[in-house]
């Protein structure tokens, strides 16, 4: 069934912005998809469009506060482990957080490319912009009604299992 959507396409004045974050963001390196095909050295934008669905904004928006409320909570065990650890033995050490690079989308700090993208993320619910590679068709199917977890991979069929496949840079 259709949800709701709202398209408009992005005026010419803000693509230089949607550019830089593409250029930030590009990492050439082959995956394991590209099977030996030469690699870009760079992408260009040639239009943009937001796309909305507010239902699915909805659900996602619920899914981020349950996310928030159980890294909360996640992060005061830790913290309670953490003083008991140091209260019986300090040889013990401290409980480290997983912290692999950083997210590409993260470290371009541009306030108007914040704005222009819905605002400030939800550092605290693990929140990043990501991208999520497709065919033209997909494209189509995407934001003229939703994003489907039931045609995850039947353009390509999945490489590592079931699921929505999102990378942090826009060259995988």
């Amino acid at each position: 069934s259709a949800r709701l959507v709202h398209k408009e396409a992005l005026p010419p004045a803000v693509l230089p912005l949607c550019q830089r974050l593409l250029d930030h963001c590009f990492v050439c390196k082959s995956t394991k998809d590209r099977k030996g095909k030469a690699m870009p050295l760079r992408l260009e934008l040639v239009g943009a469009q937001r796309v909305q669905n507010a239902a699915a904004w909805m659900d996602y928006s619920r899914a981020r506060d349950q996310l928030r409320v159980q890294a909360a909570r996640r992060m005061s065990q830790e913290r309670s482990f953490e003083t008991t650890s140091e209260a019986t033995s300090n040889s013990i050490g401290s409980v480290q957080t997983l912290a692999e690079r950083p997210v590409l989308t993260s470290l371009l700090e541009n306030q108007a490319l914040t704005q222009l993208l819905g605002g400030e993320l939800d550092a605290t619910a693990n929140e990043h912009w990501l991208f999520h590679g497709t065919s033209w068709s997909g494209v189509q199917g995407i934001s003229d009604k939703e994003f489907r977890l039931d045609f995850a991979g039947s353009h390509r069929r999945t490489m590592y299992g079931p699921g929505i496949y999102l990378a942090e840079c826009t060259s995988k």
